[in-house]
């Protein structure tokens, strides 16, 4: 599904990532890890085509990509509600009617615990909602490579166990292919997920158990 090549970046004279390179099949779930300030979500802004590499070639298979990127919230009077945000993720699906398009905002909505609020302002809604509602948008065009940008952030411990079942499920079942930026690696339950360690540059590539098993950073 992604091909990454020789990937580099600078900003001037900062280098903040250093000769990246993996190769993730289709269907797989790949964890970043890495420390602050380490390239995470450079390299996942490159992968969804918002950042550029000054050196390296990124090849995705697919151009159905679903990307939930870090929190982001609304101010209270920016006046647009819940489905109208969530209506930005069908770019990729434009041939869905009108009555199509509001049946599936309801379907997603009623499985991440929002219907009541789909006519809401988004600045009405608590961070943990408004990340699912992010997550739906993400989600409603049936995207071939999934994106998640510490998707978790602002979720409450019990929601959070949902959402990564529901990843997992999707990954399982649909075949889809997930890259999750991740601080907390104890949220993956599938030993054999890939885990790429990032800091500037590639410090491990390889399966969840051997990382865990192997790598200084897995228990620090």
């Amino acid at each position: 599904m992604i091909r990454a090549e020789n990937l580099s970046k600078v900003y001037g004279e900062t280098k903040v990532l250093h000769d990246v390179s993996f190769l993730l099949p289709p269907g797989e779930l790949l964890y970043i890890v890495g420390p602050n300030g380490s390239g995470k979500t450079t390299l996942v802004r490159m992968l969804v085509g918002l950042v550029k590499p000054t050196e390296g070639t990124i090849n995705i298979h697919t151009d159905k990509i679903g990307y939930l990127p870090q929190r982001m919230v609304y101010k209270t009077d920016f006046p647009i509600t819940v489905q109208e945000v969530i209506e930005g993720g069908f770019a990729c699906t434009p041939q869905l009617s009108k009555q199509d398009k509001r049946a599936l905002i309801l379907e997603w909505a009623k499985r991440m615990e929002i219907e009541a609020l789909v006519d809401r302002p988004m600045g009405t809604l608590s961070g943990g909602q408004q990340q699912r509602v992010y997550l739906i948008r993400a989600l409603v065009s049936q995207p071939d490579l999934l994106v998640l940008d510490e998707p978790t952030s602002a979720l409450d411990p019990e929601f959070r166990r949902k959402f990564n079942d529901l990843i997992m499920e999707m990954q399982h079942k649909q075949g889809l292919t997930v890259v999750y930026i991740t601080h907390d690696l104890d949220e993956a339950v599938d030993p054999e997920s890939l885990v790429l360690f990032i800091d500037k540059t590639v410090g491990f590539f390889g399966t969840q158990h051997q990382y865990r098993e192997g790598h200084p950073h897995a228990h620090a």
